[in-house]
C-alpha cells in the first residue's frame, strides 16, 4: 500500500479543506484503506492544565499517552492501533473516543469528512490545554520530546497499516450507524 499526505486548511473554520478534498479526491476514495488524523499533538500535561478553557473542561495528556478519538469502523484498524502502542510503549487514551461524548471530538476534526464515506479513521491527539484557542499558545509551549514519540508513533501506525497482510475490513461502516 502506499502512503499519501494531506495537509488541509479551515478546519476551525467548518472543515472545509477536508470536506473539500473528500468531495473532490485526486487519489480515488475507494483506494483509500485508513486516514490518521493528528490535531494538538504537541503538549504534555502541566501543573497549570487544570480546570476549564473555551468553555470545555481541560483535557491534556502526559508523556506516553495519546488520545485515540475513533476506530470503531475497523476491528482490524483498531487492532492495529493497539498493537502499535504497545510496540512504542504507549498508552492509548480513550476518554474521548465515544462520537456521544458531549464535547463531540469525533465530529470536530477532519477525520469525520472521510469517515462519512465509509474510510475508517484514526484520530490522535494529546488534548486541549489551558492556551487552547488562545493567542497565548505559543511554540515555545510545546513538548517537543513529546511531539517526536507522537511522530514515530503514528509513523509505525502508517508503517504498520500499509504493510498490513489483509484487507482493512470496515464491519461497522458509518452509514450505517445514522447521521447526528
Amino acid at each position: 500500500r502506499s502512503i499519501g499526505f494531506l495537509w488541509v486548511s479551515a478546519e476551525e473554520l467548518g472543515l472545509f479543506g477536508s470536506q473539500y478534498y473528500s468531495e473532490n479526491p485526486i487519489i480515488p476514495l475507494d483506494k483509500t484503506v485508513a486516514v490518521i488524523n493528528l490535531d494538538m499533538v504537541g503538549r504534555t500535561r502541566t501543573p497549570a492544565d487544570t480546570g476549564t478553557v473555551t468553555g470545555e473542561e481541560i483535557w491534556v495528556l502526559g508523556g506516553d499517552s495519546i488520545g485515540v478519538i475513533e476506530g470503531r469502523q475497523s476491528k482490524i484498524l483498531m487492532k492495529i492501533n493497539e498493537q502499535t502502542l504497545a510496540q512504542m510503549n504507549m498508552v492509548g487514551d480513550y476518554t474521548y473516543n465515544d462520537p456521544d461524548h458531549p464535547d463531540m471530538y469525533f465530529y470536530r476534526s477532519d477525520q469525520i469528512n472521510f469517515v462519512r464515506h465509509d474510510i475508517p479513521a484514526l484520530f490522535y491527539s494529546t488534548g486541549t490545554h489551558r492556551d487552547y484557542h488562545q493567542v497565548s499558545d505559543s511554540p515555545d509551549k510545546i513538548d517537543y520530546v513529546k511531539l517526536k514519540k507522537v511522530t514515530d508513533f503514528t509513523f509505525m501506525v502508517g508503517y504498520n497499516i500499509a504493510n498490513y497482510k489483509g484487507e482493512i475490513v470496515v464491519d461497522n461502516p458509518f452509514s450505517k450507524w445514522g447521521e447526528k
